[in-house]
């Protein structure tokens, strides 16, 4: 939530398809993995990323989302796919917007909702996308968990304050958790014009865990039937790696 902290995290993230396309979002795996070699991480009124070698397609990018975007505009140097995720139920708050632009259909640019300038300073941002390289994917339950985060990380993401703040309400909460933890959570619905079986896709959640003493603990985000988890430590690191919560579509 990283909505999805995250939902673009996600999109770019887990690579779990098949065939060419999984090869493909393999290869932009690893370029995050040498991050300032391939992209280039800017900010205006949006946080955004610029790829330098581009190597996935308007047609892989259709694959992995399984819907029509909200928008599709194009100008003097090609077009966009925009991905707008409304609060579900809506509750008046603004969408979520992901603007992903493409050149001689090759994904150059990926503009994130302004919500993020309020939730993440640009180089944390930058520094969260890096930690989607060293990320493990499990291609058979299409989902990727990482938890490669350095201290600095660890204590600019934000709580739970900064988190409804930016975002609004949450949908829900957890009802109990351990030790005075809480658990927040968002679902959203991408505003497309799809319909038929694969009117499910539409959906997306994210799962926020805050410890007691309010610093982010865990954050397990879900776009369709693709999911992508984040174990955050209290300082560095070794703790065993957990599993996603289940679908919370």
């Amino acid at each position: 939530m990283l909505r999805r902290l995250l939902l673009v995290l996600l999109v770019i993230g887990v690579a779990v398809t098949s065939g060419c396309v999984y090869w493909r979002l393999l290869q932009f795996k690893r370029q995050l993995n040498n991050f300032n070699e391939h992209f280039e991480f800017h900010s205006d009124s949006t946080h955004f990323l610029i790829a330098n070698n581009p190597v996935l397609s308007g047609s892989d990018f259709d694959n992995l989302m399984e819907v029509e975007p909200t928008h599709r505009l194009e100008d003097d140097r090609g077009y966009w796919r925009v991905y707008g995720f409304e609060k579900d139920p809506p509750d008046g708050s603004a969408p979520l917007e992901y603007r992903f632009r493409f050149n001689d259909d090759l994904l150059t640019e990926i503009r994130f909702p302004r919500q993020f300038t309020e939730l993440y300073p640009a180089d944390i941002l930058a520094e969260l996308l890096r930690s989607l390289g060293d990320a493990d994917v499990d291609k058979s339950e299409k989902s990727a968990f990482s938890r490669s985060f350095n201290q600095r990380l660890v204590t600019s993401l934000p709580g739970r304050k900064e988190l409804v703040e930016a975002l609004g309400d949450p949908t829900g909460y957890d009802e109990i958790l351990a030790e005075g933890g809480v658990g927040v959570v968002y679902r959203y619905t991408i505003m497309t014009s799809t319909t038929g079986e694969k009117r499910e896709k539409r959906h997306s959640y994210g799962h926020f865990l805050f410890r007691s003493d309010g610093s982010l603990e865990k954050v397990d985000a879900g776009i369709g039937d693709h999911e992508l988890c984040f174990t955050i430590p209290e300082r560095l690191p070794d703790d065993d790696a957990e599993h996603c919560y289940p679908d919370n579509n």
